[in-house]
This record gives structure tokens, sequence and C-alpha cells, in this order.
């Protein structure tokens, strides 16, 4: 009887003890875990304070089906060097790891890109800049956590301001137009 109590408590105690994170440098941790384009996308526009970084981040790591969206959208699909590495930032939050239970409601947190994410708590859903994320790592290391989103956090999108969308949409929108163009507000709705 001794001996089982003292199985039951060792198994215990091997059971209680946390799994070390990996100390996989990100870019094979990317490889490793089916974000393979946004690893390629990290290497191809030299994103580098991401790469290299060596403080705790939290990435929010689009799906490879949703780099192939992004391709395929007419409005992405032409994206300059500089718009890339706008939209890559913004799914980085550097400095800072957040496990699922530090996200709180309308919390805002800065990005690589220097630009704010809006995480909201729902009942049933948590969300990132509106886009429904899953509170639970795909991957996690030492560093680093990754939640996975099966699409890019932006609005408008990259390179496109607000002014423009709107202008695209003149048969819809053209008194708002006017107005911001009476008003001189062009340059304030550039993102």
């Amino acid at each position: 009887m001794k001996l089982l109590i003292i199985s039951l408590a060792l198994c215990a105690c091997n059971m209680a003890v946390p799994i070390e994170p990996s100390t996989q440098p990100l870019l094979e941790l990317l490889s490793s875990s089916g974000f393979s384009e946004l690893k390629e996308a990290l290497v191809k526009h030299n994103m580098t304070n991401i790469i290299n970084a060596t403080e705790p981040m939290t990435i929010f790591a689009p799906s490879n089906e949703a780099f192939k969206n992004l391709k395929q959208n007419p409005w992405t699909k032409n994206m300059t060097h500089g718009m890339m590495e706008k939209l890559l930032g913004r799914l980085v939050v550097l400095r800072r790891k957040l496990l699922p239970a530090d996200v709180r409601n309308e919390m805002i947190v800065d990005t690589a890109s220097n630009e704010k994410l809006r995480l909201n708590v729902y009942p049933k859903v948590r969300t990132v800049n509106g886009i429904m994320v899953v509170m639970e790592p795909n991957v996690q290391s030492q560093q680093v956590i990754i939640y996975r989103v099966n699409r890019f956090p932006m609005s408008p999108p990259p390179g496109r301001d607000i002014f423009e969308m709107l202008n695209r949409r003149k048969e819809r929108f053209s008194t708002l137009v006017r107005a911001i163009e009476v008003a001189n507000l062009k340059e304030t709705l550039k993102t």
C-alpha cells in the first residue's frame, strides 16, 4: 500500500512539473509550427527588429491561407515593401508576452510598427482589431507566444487612407467626400 501511495505521489509530481517551453530561434519556431509564409515574409522584408528580438513578444500570426488570400486580394496583392513592413509590424507586440489570462476588454497594446492593437473580450470570443482569435496559444517558447489568426488585422488596407476608400465609392459617399474636401480633412484621414 505504501508503495502505491508513493508511486501515485511521484506521478502527481511529474505531472505538475511544467514542460519547459522551446528555446528555438523565432524563424525555426515559425517554420516548425506551420507559419512558413510568415517566416518568409519576415525574412524577405528584412524585419530584423522582430527576427532578432531578445525580449518577450506576442505574435498574432496569420495562417499560410491568410497570406495566400492577401496575395490574391486586388487591394493588397501589389503591396510595396514599406506597406508590407507596416503590415507585418502590426502583427507583433514587442516587449510583452500576452498570456490568455492577461488579455482584458478594450486593452490597447503597441505593435512593432508603432501602431495600436485593440483587444476585446466577449462572452464567447476574443478579438484583435475585430478579428476573432482563439486565445489558446498555438505555439509558445520562453520569449514568444504565437496565436493563429485567419486574416490580417488591417483597416483600412495598408497604403490606403480612409478618404481614398470613400472616394472610390463616391456614388455612395459623395456627400461625405465633399464635406471632407471642404473641411480640408484629407490629410487628417491619412493612415
